[in-house]
């Protein structure tokens, strides 16, 4: 914090009210497979004001979807093992690498998260997504706490976009955010 009540990230500075706000929709997924700990970064939306998902890359947890150990870390350190029996869930592989989980009422972070909203018309409320558009993201690199991260947009085609915010392995599955200075309209642009 810059003493302005901005983060500055390298690139360029946000608002530390959109920040925390966003820092509190996204979790750590911790994995152990094999023997082995991985890490990938998830974050919470919500969809039209009416089904809360956990959202992330399908390569993030797609080796443990059978026999293996996901739990979700959230802002406050608070662990919950990640089920995927008896709930909505979708897995799409490349090129779009997508997992979608529904998260129930029943489980214990559902009201300890913030929810970022995705509306499916989302064009029309004024999110357009253009070249040199500054986007950011909460991420986890490495397994470690999060941390944040800005950059633009370089290239657009039909199905995705190709940013340059800086990545580390633990970081795949972070919501991008188009970059806007108002808290009510924190558009998730991609993942």
């Amino acid at each position: 914090n810059d003493g302005k009540n901005e983060v500055i990230t390298g690139y360029l500075p946000i608002p530390v009210k959109i920040v925390y706000k966003v820092t509190k929709a996204v979790c750590k997924i911790n994995i152990e497979a094999k023997g082995e700990i991985s890490h990938g970064t998830g974050f919470f939306l919500n969809y039209s004001n009416s089904k809360k998902y956990l959202m992330t890359c399908y390569h993030v947890i797609n080796p443990t979807l059978e026999n293996d150990k996901i739990e979700l870390q959230i802002h406050n350190q608070k662990k919950m093992p990640l089920k995927f029996h008896n709930r909505f869930t979708r897995y799409m592989d490349q090129p779009i690498d997508i997992a979608i989980i529904e998260i129930k009422e029943t489980d214990d972070i559902y009201n300890e998260v913030e929810y970022l909203n995705y509306d499916k018309n989302f064009n029309n409320g004024g999110y357009l997504i253009y070249k040199d558009a500054d986007v950011f993201s909460i991420e986890h690199p490495g397994g470690e706490d999060a941390s944040c991260a800005s950059g633009t947009i370089k290239d657009i085609s039909n199905i995705e976009f190709e940013h340059d915010i800086p990545t580390e392995k633990g970081s795949s599955g972070c919501p991008i955010i188009l970059l806007n200075n108002n808290i009510n309209l924190i558009g998730v642009i991609g993942i």
